[in-house]
């Protein structure tokens, strides 16, 4: 690629950084979590390594393999992380990723959440995740084309209005993935690092992303791969089972422990599915997520904006982050209203200074502590719709 900064194309794979290193020389702050550093450690290793086994993370992060499958034991039992495995969805066929957010009129009832919103968001089996705040009210989902998009649209429009729910604003933006990158994929290990330090003038691991490529330019497109019956039965058996071993995911949908294994190796090389954990930002004190668009200037495409993208990877606490040639979206998290402001005044300086952005960055704010979620990382509709029609 080129551009003024290089990435490194084995970024998925070569990732060793000195995260550990800076772990362990920091103090940690015991915060709103009440952890103590060597749990701490290990949250952070395994929200960072999610397909490490325990022995091969307790030799990464430094600890004996009792100790870290206790750590992570007790860490599970506390509910301070969640495993799920995701499926790549352009690698199944879906061609666009859709993020709406939509400020509903301050009058909608908790009934019309119950019994309109809720089930409706919860029916659309393209939409992956869904949280509601206040008015707010946000979605991301996979769709195949424009058409099943107008159509999903239409209907929770349509439902809206007869129910008596006012949209005040609505903001649908789509993100062609052959024309995107999606830079991070909930992805929580740097916030993380960040939250559990008080020493910030120590130096930070090295920030690794994943290629980007020329937006003018389009990502040859990619064949949907072919799935035999037993292939399509034993994914959605690990997507539905994400932190079961072989033996019980093949209990569970009728396959032997080796199909298991050889199938899910097979899934892992060819990029159809990934395992993150996910931490319980509510019991680690952050109190605000931050949802950030923004839409850059014609004269400012990706590879111009390298620069810019380093700059936010190693300054702003996202977890979720997709970008095009002229927009992107940003999701990310704080310990309060001060964090917040400094990061966003320090990210925007920079854009405005190099003249990339078109229109000031649309951001909302959400209060963790009442975000309602009304999906959560629900893929097996998504996949299983998508399926259907390969």
């Amino acid at each position: 690629m080129r551009g003024q900064q290089e990435y490194d194309p084995n970024w998925r794979s070569s990732v060793l950084d000195a995260s550990k290193d800076f772990l362990k020389t920091v103090k940690m702050d015991q915060g709103k979590a009440a952890l103590s550093e060597n749990e701490m450690l290990a949250l952070y290793g395994l929200v960072k390594y999610p397909e490490m086994n325990d022995r091969e993370l307790a030799s990464e992060l430094g600890f004996k393999t009792s100790t870290l499958t206790a750590i992570k034991n007790r860490l599970k039992k506390g509910d301070y992380y969640r495993q799920l495995r995701i499926p790549i969805m352009e690698r199944l066929g879906s061609e666009i990723l859709a993020i709406n957010l939509i400020r509903l009129a301050p009058t909608t009832s908790n009934e019309q959440d119950e019994k309109i919103i809720f089930p409706l968001i919860n029916n659309t089996e393209e939409i992956f995740y869904g949280v509601r705040e206040s008015e707010l009210l946000l979605t991301l989902g996979y769709f195949s084309n424009y058409t099943d998009i107008q159509k999903a649209m239409n209907t929770l429009e349509y439902q809206f209005s007869i129910n008596g729910i006012k949209i005040e604003e609505s903001k649908l933006i789509l993100f062609p993935l052959t024309l995107s990158k999606v830079i991070k994929n909930f992805d929580f290990s740097k916030i993380l690092v960040d939250s559990f330090s008080e020493d910030m003038g120590i130096t930070k691991p090295e920030v690794r992303l994943p290629p980007l490529h020329d937006i003018g330019e389009e990502l040859p497109p990619s064949e949907p791969i072919q799935l035999t019956a037993t292939e399509r039965t034993v994914l959605k058996g690990l997507i539905d089972y994400p932190d079961q071993p072989d033996n019980k995911v093949g209990d569970s949908i009728g396959t032997t422990r080796q199909a298991i294994a050889r199938l899910k190796k097979k899934f892992i090389t060819q990029d159809m599915v990934r395992t993150i954990r996910i931490p319980n930002i509510k019991k680690l004190g952050f109190e605000i997520m931050s949802f950030t668009y923004v839409s850059f200037a014609p004269n400012a495409p990706m590879e111009k904006r390298a620069d810019s993208i380093m700059m936010i990877a190693e300054t702003l606490p996202l977890f979720f982050w997709v970008t095009a040639s002229d927009e992107a979206v940003l999701i990310g998290l704080h310990k309060n209203f001060e964090d917040f402001q400094q990061i966003k005044n320090q990210s925007i300086s920079h854009y405005t200074k190099n003249k990339y952005l078109r229109s000031d960055p649309s951001i909302h704010l959400l209060s963790v502590v009442n975000i309602q979620t009304m999906k959560d990382h629900e893929y097996l509709p998504l996949v299983d719709g998508v399926l259907k029609d390969l």
